[in-house]
């Protein structure tokens, strides 16, 4: 009776020290996977904080670009004569450089109009 007493007692010892082992390895494993997913992470917020600096340089680049344009076609509207004034200009005034101005407004009108119904 000692002897299978004796055994049994073995046989769980063996039992609790597989499970303490397999434990402690998941814990491993566990702390290994969550290391590897920090770093993952860390790099995404990264290559995140990257894009979004060049979206926002992009952003300020084109709003630049298009301020520009945008005033030299006012002022190029504003200095440019209407046709019915065109034609009473003094003889200095260049032919094509009226026809120019006059198509430069006709084209900036069309925009508008296209431009107009979307809005």
């Amino acid at each position: 009776m000692s002897l299978v007493l004796l055994l049994t007692t073995v046989v769980d010892g063996l039992a609790v020290a597989a499970l303490v082992w397999l434990v402690r390895r998941t814990e491993r494993t566990q702390a290994l996977v969550l290391a590897e997913q920090q770093a993952a992470l860390v790099r995404l917020r990264g290559e995140l904080a990257d894009l979004v600096r060049d979206a926002e340089r992009r952003t300020r680049a084109l709003d630049q670009a298009l301020a520009m344009r945008e005033a030299t076609l006012r002022v190029l509207v504003q200095t440019s004569a209407r046709p019915e004034e065109a034609a009473g200009m003094a003889p200095s005034v260049d032919p094509a450089e009226v026809r120019l101005l006059r198509d430069l407004e006709l084209s900036l009108e069309r925009a508008e109009h296209a431009d107009g119904p979307a809005r």
